[in-house]
């Protein structure tokens, strides 16, 4: 198969690598897509100690279930022969971080695409047996390259729904990237009456602004209190 691997910092090369083998209780995606996180980009221009070159990255994979091991247990919903995304958080499941909801803390938390596991710029992907629980199926109408984004946007989603965004509500985005582009989105689908968004980074916030500038009523480059006084000048001494 051919796969991307990060030769060094700032260098990558497609190369002949053989396929993943088996796990009996794990899978083999025929990856169709996979996105390129801040994770990775990070990784390449910096390197990473849990992605020593050659290696392969990329851990927001979409593809089709080609193998499945005969001892795997996949989730529920899911079959040898369907397409889906594969969540990158690998965790135990078992610790009281697991059990709370609160995987991200998992004491044996890991990244899908580092040591030991390679990831998925690649024709063929393994999924480990730790990852079996991360497959999402997916429904037939939503493209693969727009399904891997599911993982950022999930994270998005789930900050909106955790401050419970309200009706007539005032909301501070602090980081105009990605995500903070969609929350300021989804804030104002949710009755938002003002949407603010900050960043350190100017350039950042004028590219954020052409795609999201609709939905945001101010924006500004966040001072040393990371934009604070204008928080409270915008909301009349009220704060978001």
């Amino acid at each position: 198969m051919r796969a991307a691997f990060m030769t060094a910092v700032d260098a990558v090369e497609i190369r002949k690598a053989p396929e993943p083998e088996l796990d009996p209780e794990g899978a083999i995606l025929h990856v169709e897509a996979c996105g390129i996180c801040g994770t990775d980009a990070r990784t390449f221009f910096n390197g990473d100690p849990k992605a020593p070159a050659p290696w392969i990255l990329g851990h927001e994979p979409v593809g089709i279930l080609e193998q499945v091991g005969p001892n795997a247990v996949l989730p529920p919903g899911v079959k040898k022969g369907d397409r889906v995304f594969l969540g990158s958080i690998l965790t135990c499941g078992r610790c009281h971080w697991c059990m709370d909801g609160f995987q991200n803390l998992c004491d044996q938390h890991l990244l899908y695409g580092y040591e030991p596991f390679p990831g998925a710029y690649a024709e063929y992907a393994t999924v480990p047996p730790i990852a079996m629980k991360n497959l999402i199926p997916l429904p037939p109408d939503l493209p693969s390259d727009v399904a891997t984004i599911a993982d950022p946007f999930a994270c998005a989603l789930n900050g909106i729904e955790m401050l419970d965004v309200n009706i007539g509500d005032s909301v501070v985005i602090i980081g105009s990237g990605p995500i903070g582009c969609w929350q300021a989105m989804m804030a104002r689908d949710r009755g938002a009456k003002r949407v603010f968004l900050t960043d350190v980074n100017q350039q950042r916030l004028e590219i954020a602004l052409k795609a999201v500038g609709s939905f945001v009523d101010e924006a500004w480059v966040a001072a040393e209190d990371n934009g604070v006084a204008q928080a409270l000048e915008a909301t009349g001494g009220k704060g978001p």
